[in-house]
């Protein structure tokens, strides 16, 4: 089998062949026309590596070993799109050099012009990581023989110290919300659940004074909005307060008493948050993000972001002695060495106090 390239006009037709038909002995193929000639070599060799027919991938360019890892590669919808975003940071006579002739001095010169022009390390890890990555496939697949972004030195990230917002910024915030976005703060605020994982909840997941955190939801421009597992892909179920709970219990009943108004027959499968009345769909994340932050610019709250909320919880936790275990494990984080490492200076000053209780 093999797939082909034409210009058609002023676009671009990729062609791949199928094989023959045994009932009329005519060859079957499948056409697909796209704007460019880039598009034009993506697509093929995306469908050249699906195929398995890798025999030609060591003519292929960096562009094209991109597209064919990731037509190779189930990554979530938000993960994707910020790749693709990625991409475009780089060089065109980057994505255009072939593979067997890219070297560890290129890309460090286009890591360097980056730095320049002013794109952050974090984002030259991420084009980092999607060279490192796509040329892993290149040598698994012998195109070429080493892995010329093995050995390239992206600039380093520096860590980030959490800016949580102060305990009366967090209740005038509370306090000035409208009743939905307010009992999303409040879990927020007292969970340290991620956006995604506030929007994923259904009324099933919380019983018993505990929250069952087991899906997210994301959104990404172009693919909408989609329900998936927790960012570790692990569930994890965690304490409420009792006030918390009862303002729970009461958005519940309310969404109750819609379903029986609008006729619709109301089960625990339906989410906490909706922009439908009857809570069958999910709140996309970033409609909280939006609304918080209108609402932080009304009061003068400076620096108040719904993503500060998870080092909010995290470092009032381990302010009020909480230990480490508990704190990640209320974090959602893959291990404690993740909490000590991201709450470092915070841990040290409870260190500091517990001394002085000592003394």
């Amino acid at each position: 089998m093999s797939v082909s390239i034409e210009k058609r006009g002023k676009k671009w037709r990729v062609r791949q062949e199928l094989g023959t038909d045994p009932a009329t002995g005519k060859r079957i193929s499948e056409s697909k026309t796209v704007d460019t000639k880039r598009d034009a070599e993506r697509l093929r060799a995306a469908l050249l590596l699906t195929e398995g027919n890798v025999s030609e991938g060591s003519t292929f360019t960096l562009d094209q070993t991109v597209a064919a890892w990731l037509s190779r590669t189930d990554h979530a919808p938000t993960y994707r799109y910020d790749l693709l975003n990625a991409w475009t940071l780089v060089p065109e006579n980057v994505k255009d050099a072939r593979i067997r002739t890219l070297t560890t001095a290129t890309l460090d010169a286009m890591y360097d012009r980056m730095s320049v022009d002013g794109i952050s390390p974090w984002r030259i890890k991420r084009v980092h990581e999607i060279v490192r990555t796509a040329l892993s496939t290149a040598v698994r697949y012998d195109w070429i023989a080493r892995n010329p972004a093995s050995y390239a030195t992206p600039p380093k990230p520096r860590k980030k110290t959490p800016t949580p917002p102060a305990p009366e910024q967090v209740a005038e915030l509370v306090d000035a919300a409208g009743p939905e976005i307010r009992l999303w703060l409040r879990i927020a605020s007292t969970t340290a659940l991620r956006r995604g994982e506030v929007a994923g909840l259904q009324w099933r997941d919380i019983a018993d004074g505990r929250l069952w955190i087991r899906r997210a939801v994301a959104y990404a421009p172009g693919t909408g909005v989609h329900v998936k597992a927790t960012k570790t892909d692990r569930d994890r179920r965690i304490a409420i307060s009792d006030k918390l709970a009862t303002e729970l219990e009461q958005a519940r009943r309310e969404q109750i008493e819609r379903c029986e108004r609008l006729g619709a027959t109301w089960d625990d499968g339906r989410y906490v948050f909706s922009a439908n009345p009857t809570g069958l769909e999910p709140r996309r994340p970033d409609y909280a993000t939006n609304v918080v932050g209108k609402l932080r610019d009304r009061l003068g709250l400076e620096g108040v972001r719904l993503k500060e909320l998870r080092h909010y919880v995290a470092t009032q936790l381990l302010a009020q002695g909480v230990d480490v275990k508990t704190v990640s494990s209320r974090m959602g984080h893959a291990s404690t060495a993740m909490t000590t490492d991201v709450y470092a200076s915070f841990l040290s000053e409870t260190d500091r106090a517990a001394a002085e209780l000592l003394d």
